[in-house]
């Protein structure tokens, strides 16, 4: 008959290293999504209806300012002239429609990179936001294009 180890307690082993099991996994699920997020995710800001930004991660100085003069969460604020009309446009599109909007940016202010504007409406708690991401793009061999982390690694795009 196996002897199963026991602790100070009188418990089996595997009851006491179940806590930790779990700890440790999930301290490893929350770095794989932290490395994933530094390497693939694009700039992105989630804004109320009325543009205000309400949380923002990823290189969003690439695309977006500090307007001079009082503090402002506006998005449109925070974007170059350029930006803000294609912003705004993507914006509407998106109000209007209730829909999924993409389009071309032009190219981030730090490394000249092409970028796309992805604009999705989203929900939640019952309160309606719009999720705006920056992608940096980058055409491949044969025309194709292919998304680029900001830290320089390519994925194909889906």
């Amino acid at each position: 008959m196996a002897k199963t180890a026991l602790n100070s307690k009188s418990q089996p082993s595997s009851v006491v290293d179940k806590p930790n099991v779990l700890a440790k996994q999930i301290s490893l699920a929350e770095l794989c999504r932290r490395l994933v997020m530094d390497s693939y995710a694009p700039a992105a800001v989630l804004i109320d209806t009325a543009n205000a930004c309400v949380f923002s991660m990823g290189p969003t100085d690439r695309y977006l300012r500090i307007a001079p003069g009082y503090p402002t969460t506006d998005l449109l604020e925070m974007a170059t002239p350029a930006l803000k009309i294609k912003i705004r446009s993507a914006l509407q599109k998106a109000k209007d429609g209730n829909k999924r909007v993409t389009l071309d940016g032009g190219r981030s202010r730090e490394k000249s990179e092409p970028f796309k504007i992805d604009i999705q409406p989203v929900t939640h708690e019952g309160i309606g936001y719009y999720l705006v991401c920056f992608v940096e793009t980058h055409t491949g061999a044969g025309g194709q294009d292919s998304r680029r982390s900001h830290k320089g690694s390519r994925r194909a795009r889906t």
